[in-house]
């Protein structure tokens, strides 16, 4: 792996970092009302500050998701070395692509009611009252805290277990990785799991950086 795909995996994982972290945080009221009454979805959606919050999350969102693609690309280039195991390296990068569509899937689904009602004010259209408003954003909720993270489960233990096969990460690294694996699939009941996924892509890009 030369310097300088390096660095832009490194660079992919760090704006994944950011933008899912920060779009993550805008979009977090909404996801917050998973489980509340269509009356809570529209009385959210009359105001025009939340609407535009959800749609920059929902943008940061993308970005992340691309970002995530360079980031995960490069890792497995890096390891594509003697030792390391090389079908487990495709299933990850299979996964791990896997897993950016389904959060492009969900930033969209998460935005889309926002982005319906700002494209209606532009144009001077009545905003949707329809109590079906609650839909796109529950289904982006769970795009994300299952299909979405089960995958990107999949793509670390994989990536974990050929960095150990072919001695290139650090045992901390190797750990943290292991509570990703434990600790992510429970997203679905409890948000709180989901802080490790940019920290450990923050840790894997760092520590990628910081080799010579």
């Amino acid at each position: 792996m030369t310097k300088i795909s390096r660095r832009l995996s490194s660079l992919g994982g760090l704006a994944f970092v950011v933008c899912f972290t920060v779009g993550f945080a805008l979009l977090g009221e909404l996801l917050g009302q998973f489980g509340d009454p269509d009356g809570t979805f529209t009385d959210y959606y009359a105001d025009a500050g939340n609407r535009w919050r959800d749609i920059t999350g929902g943008v940061l969102l993308v970005a992340a998701g691309l970002g995530l693609l360079v980031f995960l690309h490069g890792q497995t280039h890096a390891l594509r070395r003697p030792g390391a195991v090389g079908d487990g390296l495709d299933l990850a990068l299979l996964s791990g692509a896997n897993s950016v569509v389904m959060l492009l899937i969900a930033a969209t689904m998460l935005s889309a009611v926002a982005s319906a009602q700002a494209f209606g004010d532009l144009f001077g259209d009545d905003a949707l009252t329809n109590t079906a408003i609650s839909l796109p954003p529950q289904i982006g909720y769970l795009l994300l805290a299952a299909p979405m993270m089960w995958s990107l489960v999949m793509t670390i233990a994989l990536l974990a277990w050929s960095a150990r096969q072919a001695g290139l990460w650090p045992r901390w690294l190797l750990g943290l990785s292991l509570a990703c694996v434990v600790l992510l699939p429970l997203g679905v009941f409890a948000v709180m799991p989901i802080v490790l996924l940019p920290l450990w892509v923050g840790s894997v890009s760092i520590w990628t950086w910081r080799q010579r």
